[in-house]
């Protein structure tokens, strides 16, 4: 809701990396509104985005019913479920992730000049909607260095070049304002482990309401954890007997899941930087894995349904009991609305903001 010339003053000492986000999102605002529907929508249709572009790359290499498959289990994975609920650019990266790779893929076949530009141009997108999109290229360097003997490495290798070198002045300059993740902090391994594998792709984020009955939800998770474990592991495992579209996409999926997933924990022993939200981008290949894995065990599909439909319970019902404390934003803004004292008190400090969400509520109230 800012002007152009107070949103790039603010910029100036905060939220930088967050400006390709904002630039868009300020022009959806001035047409939609600012209301938390309007807000969120983009969100939405980028994870709409998402599925459809996840489900053309697997139909390169695979059947259409595999490919319909994965793009159901990829909507119904709790972190994509989260990025397409939030007013973060987190949808807005995954979406351009997925389409980078599925233009890499059309760039790899074709051999156009055009197809390779409109991959360094998806490229360079990605990189700037998220600091870690380098990452996506990373992975796809991998798995064209897996590839080699099938498509020459060189001209990957130059357009990953192409796209990366120009987004390392950005990097730079945003790493002026790193002061403002200083929030992350040092935690134990153990901590790491914790977010890994509760947060990463198995159940979003989220603000504890004091909900009682958490064992209830950790037991749903640790479910989900044990099927989602069954089904990769038995596809890793039988990697040698895939026919080669299936084994070039299981490469694929692999690369971009745990090369992105492997750099950022090793760059966490130097500087605190593992955030799960900041890998939301490499949830769709965690789907491809689930539904190629489920191939390859007897009663797979069943278990595959299963694990759907302990993710849709842990992101829908559940969420609304475990993940919403009674003094959120909205509720903060109904109350004041309600009141009709003069001034306003915040109950904790992440409430500060609830003023800024909204404003019409504190409408001639003292902060």
């Amino acid at each position: 809701t800012r002007s152009w010339g107070e949103l790039a003053a603010m910029l100036h000492h905060v939220d930088l990396v967050h400006a390709p986000y904002y630039a868009p999102m300020h022009l959806w605002v001035s047409v939609a509104g600012s209301s938390s529907a309007m807000l969120r929508l983009p969100s939405a249709l980028c994870v709409g985005v998402t599925v459809v572009a996840v489900h053309r790359v697997v139909r390169r290499f695979m059947d259409g019913r595999t490919a319909v498959l994965v793009a159901v289990v990829a909507a119904c994975l709790p972190r994509v479920l989260w990025a397409g609920t939030e007013a973060r650019e987190q949808a807005l990266a995954m979406a351009l992730a997925t389409l980078t790779t599925l233009a890499l893929l059309r760039a790899r076949h074709l051999q156009g000049r055009r197809h390779w530009a409109a991959y360094w141009a998806f490229a360079l997108l990605t990189t700037l909607s998220s600091l870690f999109g380098v990452l996506v290229l990373a992975g796809h360097l991998v798995w064209a260095w897996l590839e080699r003997r099938r498509t020459p490495l060189r001209p990957t290798l130059l357009a990953v070049t192409a796209a990366g070198v120009p987004v390392l002045p950005w990097t730079l300059l945003v790493q002026t304002q790193s002061g403002q993740v200083s929030w992350i902090g040092a935690r134990t391994p153990a901590d790491i482990a914790k977010q890994l594998v509760i947060k990463q792709y198995l159940y979003g984020d989220d603000k504890p309401s004091g909900f009682e009955h958490t064992h209830l939800v950790l037991a749903f998770i640790v479910a989900l954890m044990v099927c989602h474990l069954v089904l990769v592991g038995r596809l890793l495992l039988a990697r040698r007997t895939l026919d080669d579209g299936e084994a070039s996409l299981v490469g694929l999926a692999s690369c971009l899941l745990l090369v992105p997933l492997l750099a950022l924990l090793a760059a966490n022993v130097v500087v605190p930087v593992y955030v799960p939200r900041y890998l939301t981008w490499t949830a769709p290949w965690m789907a491809v894995l689930l539904v190629l894995g489920s191939r390859r065990l007897p009663g797979g599909k069943f278990l595959l349904a299963i694990t759907c439909a302990v993710a849709l319970f842990l992101q829908l019902p559940m969420r609304q009991y475990v993940d919403v404390p009674h003094d959120d934003y909205a509720t903060a803004a109904r109350d004041a609305a309600a009141s009709q004292a003069p001034s306003w008190a915040y109950t904790a400090n992440w409430l500060s903001g609830v003023a800024t969400a909204e404003p019409a509520a504190f409408v001639g109230r003292t902060d």
